[in-house]
């Protein structure tokens, strides 16, 4: 499976080791990183890129983040030191429907994002000797929230109900199908135990 990990460049400084143990975590637990620009280009650089190459680069990088979350299956940021770029990065991963996973070093927890409700988004803290085993049982959950694509035909009407009600939910139509299922087969595996 493929995965996107990315990290605050600013957060290197104080949190660059714990990068550097997701990312190579990730490879021994066999993932496939689709990008390695985190644990490759020195922060220093990085930002003395942007400043150089100034609105080109900018929209390259967004572009090529956009491209990473594509193509990834699953994609995971850490979060200790808080990022207005990476929480967009998250928001726009859970908009392409991708399952998230967050790592935060304990202490850190990003609130804004602790409110947010969507089934693929797994928040995790973390500290020096649970990391690896916390990402191993994470990624074990996130994969099962890989989506399998399944594309069907429903009357404009349906279309309407579907878009009005997941706005108010504030929830995907997937999610919303997604729960529908799940409690009519709870519903369904009641019934069948019950007889």
């Amino acid at each position: 499976m493929k995965v996107f990990f990315t990290a605050s460049q600013r957060g290197k400084k104080y949190f660059g080791e714990y990068y550097k143990r997701i990312f190579n975590h990730l490879v021994k637990l066999g993932y496939q990183h689709t990008d390695d620009m985190i644990i490759k280009i020195d922060s220093k650089d990085f930002y003395q890129q942007l400043e150089e190459k100034g609105y080109e680069k900018h929209k390259w990088l967004f572009h090529n983040f956009v491209k990473q979350v594509k193509i990834a299956d699953i994609v995971v940021f850490e979060l200790s030191l808080h990022s207005l770029s990476i929480g967009f990065m998250i928001e726009k991963a859970l908009e392409i429907g991708k399952p998230v996973v967050i790592l935060y070093v304990e202490e850190n927890l990003p609130y804004f994002l602790a409110g947010i409700t969507d089934e693929r988004l797994h928040l995790i803290e973390y500290d020096t000797n649970n990391l690896e085993t916390k990402l191993e049982e994470t990624m074990k959950i996130a994969r099962s929230n890989v989506d399998t694509r399944f594309n069907f035909f429903v009357s404009r009407d349906m279309l309407n109900y579907l878009n009005e009600v997941s706005n108010k939910l504030e929830i995907t139509k997937s999610t919303y199908i997604r729960n529908l299922i799940n409690e009519h087969r709870k519903k369904f595996t009641n019934q069948s135990n019950a007889s």
